[in-house]
């Protein structure tokens, strides 16, 4: 697969595009909380330092217009670098009125590199660029008047040494993430390849069963003139289904002996498969001119199963019956390639069902995971809907082939943590309120992600159950959940569905030979029902969960004993 560099671009400008959102929003956001902190440590500065940041919200807001009107993708570089540039000013002026070196605003520093490095899709040399010229500004800031004191060059020192290591952190990280943005699409591009490559073989089996059929048809209307060919077996049996005379074709694949003796066509025919015959020859008697085509295996003459497509008329003499004619025709090619196109059409399903679970999975190795934690999420959903499908209170809504989408939408419930910044999905400390709310946004992220899909594939009954869960899987009964607050019968029932099977996997992983451990799971969600979950759902699973119990696996790696990623802990 050639690598597609114009696509490449495209999709960073892109990207580029929506994070300067992001950037200037966690800007202004800092403006604001910042003016806490100017009131705590520099009272004496308050309302100087705040026409500052209101100085500097009032032109980010302005950027936050350009950028929205920047339809082309033209200025997306521009107006993040600006942004930066802009926190970058306004810390700088802060520091340089607090005494300079021994300002502790440096601080704000590093966290204005932090917001533009974590989330513009930068290069390494851009993101080392972009520090140094933060550094340079805040040496040429604290230099200017600088005294000379040793106290006072260690504090600048340490300062400058803080701000280049963070530097060369982050222009490491900007080289893993662009890195892995070039991977990821190099695979989307052998996906569409290989996927390419099977519709045009399905093609060409489809053009190669419909000029085979069309063969064979206009073969019948042969065989309806020429009863004699040897094209076909054609036998003629008295209304007992004895046989009183066949082709050449007929008595070469079932021997000549089968004309004497009276034996009758019901004898060349397995035991079970007499019946359909039988039944068929006495439709034609009772008034019906012809038979409708069935398809039975015939025993060759060498023992051998024959499958025949049986067709035939009465003939009848001054309104009498004399016989059946039967026209029998060997179908074993029709069938072979009936198999081989089932084969493939199989093998497309499976393909399409692995690329799938394969960009769930992705999304999980962002997030650290490991294990068979997707596997275990749609079998317990699986088991979970056809529990419900027997209730009356969501049998009508539970259909198979809802079951059966709901089984293969379920893995993609966490596809928006791909929109998540990996320094928050593997953050090993507490995150702060921001990080949780930016966490939560992978439900919309992911809604957003599988409606674009949708669009694509003009209505799939599949990705609009899959939009509803990565949308909704994080909402609640009792309407504490997010992303918009749903309660009750408001939230979707394959959301409410996936959250149960979601709560009970992540807290029985790894724990299958833990009973102890297992109980209290289950008493955790009966305390949970009514508030956080279904509870006609929880009844389905303490109905069916020694079946759920079966998928348990031991010493798993997949995160347990967690309730849900991003949503606040709650007693009960």
């Amino acid at each position: 697969m050639a690598w597609d560099q114009e696509r490449y671009l495209t999709e960073l400008r892109e990207l580029h595009h929506r994070r300067v959102y992001l950037i200037l929003f966690l800007g202004l956001a800092m403006m604001v909380g910042f003016s806490l902190l100017d009131y705590i440590i520099a009272p004496s500065y308050f309302f100087l330092f705040l026409g500052y940041r209101a100085l500097a919200c009032c032109l980010g807001m302005v950027l936050l217009l350009a950028n929205y009107y920047d339809r082309r993708r033209r200025w997306f570089r521009e107006l993040g670098l600006l942004a930066y540039i802009l926190a970058g000013l306004v810390a700088l002026l802060m520091i340089r009125k607090m005494g300079g070196s021994l300002s502790p605003y440096y601080v704000g520093l590093i966290v204005v590199m932090t917001i533009y490095t974590a989330l513009a899709p930068l290069t390494p040399l851009q993101t080392l660029g972009s520090g140094f010229l933060l550094i340079s500004a805040y040496l040429l800031t604290v230099l200017n008047g600088f005294g000379g004191e040793s106290a006072e060059f260690s504090e600048v020192f340490s300062n400058f040494f803080f701000l280049f290591c963070f530097s060369c952190i982050a222009a490491t990280q900007s080289h893993t993430e662009t890195s892995g943005r070039k991977e990821e699409l190099r695979l989307r591009l052998e996906k569409e390849q290989a996927a390419q490559a099977l519709e045009q073989e399905a093609l060409r089996l489809e053009e190669e069963v419909r000029r085979r059929t069309a063969q064979q048809r206009r073969s019948e209307q042969r065989y309806q003139v020429l009863f004699n060919s040897l094209v076909d077996d054609v036998v003629l049996v008295n209304p007992q289904g004895v046989l009183l005379r066949a082709n050449e074709a007929f008595l070469r694949h079932f021997g000549r002996g089968v004309i004497d003796g009276h034996r009758t066509l019901f004898a060349l025919l397995p035991p079970e498969s007499q019946g359909d015959l039988r039944e068929a020859l006495q439709g034609m008697l009772k008034g019906e001119e012809e038979c409708a085509p069935c398809q039975l295996p015939l025993l060759h003459q060498g023992g051998q199963r024959m499958f025949m497509e049986i067709k035939g008329a009465v003939l009848r003499r001054r309104q009498e019956v004399v016989g059946v004619q039967l026209i029998l025709r060997d179908i074993q090619v029709r069938l072979q390639l009936e198999k081989v196109l089932l084969r493939s059409l199989e093998t497309i399903r499976q393909t399409e069902e692995a690329a799938i679970l394969a960009l769930a999975k992705l999304a999980e190795y962002r997030e650290g995971r490991s294990g068979r934690h997707l596997e275990r999420i749609r079998e317990y959903c699986r088991i979970l809907a056809s529990q419900l499908a027997r209730d009356s209170v969501y049998g009508r809504q539970l259909s198979p082939g809802f079951v059966k989408d709901l089984y293969q939408a379920s893995i993609l419930h966490d596809i928006g943590k791909v929109a998540v910044p990996d320094t928050l999905l593997r953050k090993s400390t507490p995150l702060t309120e921001l990080e949780r709310d930016t966490i939560r946004q992978h439900t919309v992220a992911g809604g957003e992600v599988i409606k674009e899909m949708e669009a694509e594939g003009h209505g799939s009954s599949f990705l609009t159950i899959a939009k509803k869960i990565a949308c909704f899987h994080h909402e609640d009964w009792d309407g504490l959940g997010y992303p918009h607050g749903l309660s009750g019968e408001d939230i979707p029932l394959e959301a409410r569905i996936l959250a149960v099977a979601y709560a009970y996997e992540v807290r029985t992983a790894g724990k299958k030979d833990d009973r102890e451990a297992y109980r209290a799971t289950l008493e955790w969600l009966q305390q949970a029902s009514g508030s956080r979950f279904d509870p006609v759902i929880i009844r389905a699973l303490m109905a069916c969960e020694q079946e759920m119990a079966q998928y348990q696996e031991s010493g798993d790696e997949t995160e347990q004993g967690v309730a849900f990623p991003g949503k606040p802990q709650r007693s009960g």
